[in-house]
């Protein structure tokens, strides 16, 4: 939030811009913080992502993952594309990943995104490496 109480967020070349929650078409690229769940200095065992997502027409929704703070992706799945605009959930099984932490980005390949697009939640399951 800004000084004047207004969500806003950081836009290509660091431009701020406020938040407007009207519906718009176009590609998306959404990448999340550096997930390390509490235990920075800890390595996990990543086992699954769910994503809850609702979606109509024609997209392309990709996931891809990076680790440790890289900016080359370790893996991606998809695409995904339950057009039903129906919440749906996609359900990523990798081969199991040990890290510290993790960041994911959930992007369409097209430059096109319907408008009514919208994620519920995004589940990471995962174990502190050493426990079972």
């Amino acid at each position: 939030t800004d000084w004047n109480g207004d969500l806003v967020y950081a836009h290509t070349a660091g431009t701020v811009v406020k938040w407007d929650d009207a519906a718009a078409a176009g590609a998306i690229d959404i990448k999340t913080k550096d997930i390390d769940f509490g235990q920075p200095g800890q390595v996990k065992r990543i086992y699954k992502f769910y994503i809850t997502y609702k979606i109509s027409g024609t997209s392309n929704l990709g996931l891809q993952w990076f680790l440790d703070g890289s900016t080359s992706a370790t893996a991606s799945a998809g695409p995904f594309s339950n057009t039903s605009g129906a919440w749906s959930v996609a359900t990523v099984s990798p081969t199991v990943v040990s890290c510290n932490s993790i960041l994911l980005r959930i992007y369409t390949s097209t430059s096109t995104t319907p408008a009514d697009f919208e994620i519920n939640d995004i589940t990471i399951v995962y174990r502190l490496k050493g426990q079972r």
